[in-house]
């Protein structure tokens, strides 16, 4: 099976499930780290073109790893003991918490680290974010930038050109071009749990970029299977999120038991087999419009990775 057939089944598959979805913006991408390639398609409810360089969707808590996962791999030494337990939501800080834009620094800071059982926590990801830029000198954003495609951006330094899905209602007002996030953007710094916007061929890129700087794939395969244990194995490891039933995961049947990957609250998601060496990219702006209803879009995220994993 090619790469061209995989994104050829892909657009039919949404094709076909494109009805039952409340969004107006897709964009999807195949990464094949073995060649060092990738393949993407857009996808409008509208009848306008795509920009040249693709829409800038929102990626919500696919920042993590692209700010935390990336730097980790890239500086370990940052990453304290505290540092990585919060990296892995296993610090014993609270899932979520409304923060003030003057004082988060402090309210983030106040909370004991202790390690816990995993909680998911936008809380953790910003401790560590706090941590490792205090031993680094400066902003992991900065760090980043080494990885990053130039199509991956800040929701604050967006080209002036951009265009971005609308991913809902803020005060009154559609929320298009700025974060969804709300503590993101209300504390309109550069943050490590959401901020980040992309095309799907920027992060398609910086991935390949990430692999190529790191020897990611291996690393991550390492990592994983560091953290088992006969008693343990952990959803989180450094900075990504882990398959753990393989027969009902989000990434897609045909994925791995060391599949790695990330969703994100906008209707985004990264999903990587390191041991077939591929991967991809879903990007939608699906909390446009009915939010909490994402029964449909999880029916397409699971089709288009069983697509994707049947390639090798």
């Amino acid at each position: 099976m090619s790469l061209n057939s995989v994104v050829t089944e892909s657009e039919a598959i949404v094709a076909r499930l494109w009805p039952l979805q409340h969004f107006e913006k897709l964009a999807f991408g195949v990464v094949d780290f073995e060649a060092d390639k990738q393949m993407f398609f857009e996808w409008d409810r509208g009848d306008k073109a795509p920009a040249p360089s693709g829409w800038f969707f929102d990626l919500a808590s696919v920042t993590k790893p692209m700010i935390l996962g990336v730097s980790y791999l890239l500086k370990p030494e940052i990453f304290s003991s505290d540092a990585i337990l919060c990296l892995e939501h296993r610090g014993g800080l609270p899932a979520w918490g409304r923060l003030s834009s003057d004082v988060w620094r402090e309210k983030i800071k106040s909370f004991n680290i202790h390690p816990s059982p995993e909680l998911y926590s936008d809380y953790s990801a910003i401790r560590a974010q706090l941590i490792a830029e205090e031993k680094l000198g400066q902003s992991l954003y900065i760090l980043c930038r080494s990885v990053h495609d130039s199509e991956v951006r800040h929701w604050t330094e967006l080209p002036k050109d951009a265009r971005c899905p609308v991913t809902g209602v803020r005060r009154g007002k559609l929320v298009q071009g700025v974060v969804h996030d709300d503590n993101a953007y209300y504390i309109r710094e550069k943050v490590a749990h959401a901020g980040l916007f992309s095309t799907v061929a920027g992060l398609g890129r910086t991935l390949l970029n990430l692999h190529k700087m790191t020897n990611f794939l291996p690393k991550m395969i390492d990592y994983i299977h560091a953290a088992q244990s006969p008693n343990h194995d952990p959803r989180f490891v450094r900075g990504w999120d882990r398959v753990q039933n393989p027969e009902a995961t989000l990434a897609g049947k045909g994925a791995s038991a060391l599949t790695f990957g990330h969703l994100g609250f906008t209707g985004t998601s990264v999903w990587i087999n390191p041991e077939q060496k591929l991967g991809y990219v879903l990007l939608t702006n699906a909390t446009s419009k009915y939010w909490y209803a994402k029964d449909n879009l999880n029916v397409l995220r699971r089709e288009l990775g069983a697509a994707v994993w049947k390639l090798r």
